[in-house]
């Protein structure tokens, strides 16, 4: 009797890390009593394992105010987006359109749906609930594309900070920001 032991060459690398950053410059005006209009500029960063990417994108979207309880809005997001790597390699990101509508109800609970499309893919569906306490705390939570999402907020004077959490199928993402309303 004979046994054969083969053994190939494993190379196990260790944990790397993707991380994602942008600043972004954005504006909305009303065109009418019920109509308005915002748009981003965003400057992008990703590093992936050893290698970096920059690149700029743009955000357009319409709000519709139907009455003072609910509203409908469309987005484009990514538009012309891309990503140059330091390989070389240059990544086109995906057009997302999203439509969506939100009511809020008699005790102060909002409710949202939003469907979205992204080029190439199938179609995708969000919802979540938020209440705010004293015009000042908000609390937050959904289902994104299928992922539980929670999130909070605060605001002070003109200023409001935000704190979403996503669970993902690679691990929970966690997003900060802060604007400025003026």
């Amino acid at each position: 009797r004979r046994v054969l032991f083969r053994s190939d060459s494993v190379r196990i690398f260790s944990y790397f890390e993707d991380a994602e950053s942008y600043v972004s410059f954005s504006a909305a005006t009303k065109w009418s009593e019920k109509l308005a209009v915002g748009g981003s500029f965003k400057f992008l960063n990703q590093s992936l394992f050893t290698e970096e990417a920059e690149g700029i994108g743009f955000d357009l979207g319409f709000q519709y105010q139907h009455s003072r309880r609910s509203a409908f809005g469309l987005t484009l997001r990514d538009m012309f987006e891309s990503l140059d790597w330091s390989t070389g390699r240059k990544d086109q990101i995906p057009l997302t359109v999203t439509l969506g509508g939100t009511v809020r109800l008699e005790n102060g609970i909002q409710i949202a749906v939003d469907v979205l499309r992204r080029e190439r893919e199938r179609t995708a569906f969000k919802f979540g609930l938020e209440q705010w306490f004293w015009d000042r705390y908000g609390v937050r939570v959904g289902n994104n594309e299928g992922e539980f999402t929670l999130g909070a907020s605060a605001k002070f004077d003109e200023w409001t900070f935000d704190f979403a959490y996503n669970d993902d199928d690679l691990g929970s993402i966690q997003r900060i920001s802060m604007k400025r309303r003026f």
